[in-house]
């Protein structure tokens, strides 16, 4: 763990054998050395400067990135099974979840549970599919109008999400379903059935 150390910019190279990375409050710090291959979790948060991120070892299964005002893209691995973003003011999509270095010849791994959180992030435009995601929380990104998820979800909450005006088709296997009443989406189709929302409260 790394805390309140105001002059770090970079780190050295790290340990093989390192399991758990937290760089907290170090606010000119930039970017990530190479990232070692056992590495389970990493947490980058109150790093105002921080900007990228390097590939993201296959071992990785939480990630959590918080008030990183400059990074503008994260990318993670289909090994993942939280990933919680907030407070990213530059942060304008989020991409698929990708298989990391997995040669394309090779078998591909069963996918994980996947859980994404994202919050307080006022530029995201664009949720890119998330094949196996399961678990999606979306609150107060007031600029996202592009969302689309994948036929694993099971659960779903959107709040203050005002420029999303319309859902793609969501699975018959959805189990929770929280939309907040300023929600300007009137219709949600899950599975074979629709459903219409009446008078919605929209956002003037």
């Amino acid at each position: 763990v790394i805390t309140d150390c105001s002059a770090l910019a970079k780190l050295p190279e790290l340990p093989p054998n390192l399991l758990n990375l937290e760089i907290n409050d170090c606010p000119k710090f930039i970017d990530l050395p190479c990232l070692p291959k056992k590495l389970l979790t990493l947490e980058v948060t109150g790093c105002r400067e921080f900007n990228s991120f390097p590939s993201l070892p296959a071992s990785l299964k939480r990630l959590t990135v918080e008030n990183c005002d400059k990074l503008s893209h994260v990318r993670w691995a289909d090994t993942l099974m939280y990933v919680d973003i907030s407070g990213c003011p530059a942060l304008t999509s989020v991409p698929t979840f990708v298989y990391p270095h997995v040669p394309n010849f090779w078998p591909k791994p069963a996918p994980l549970t996947q859980n994404l959180k994202i919050d307080n992030c006022p530029r995201l435009t664009t949720i890119k599919a998330v094949e196996h995601l399961t678990s999606l929380q979306v609150k107060n990104c007031p600029q996202l109008s592009n969302l689309s998820v994948g036929n694993a979800l099971l659960n779903l909450e959107l709040s203050n999400c005002y420029e999303l005006k319309t859902m793609p088709a969501l699975p018959s296997s959805l189990l929770s379903l929280k939309i907040d009443s300023n929600s300007p989406i009137t219709q949600l189709t899950v599975g074979q059935l629709t459903i219409y929302r009446t008078d919605p409260t929209v956002r003037g």
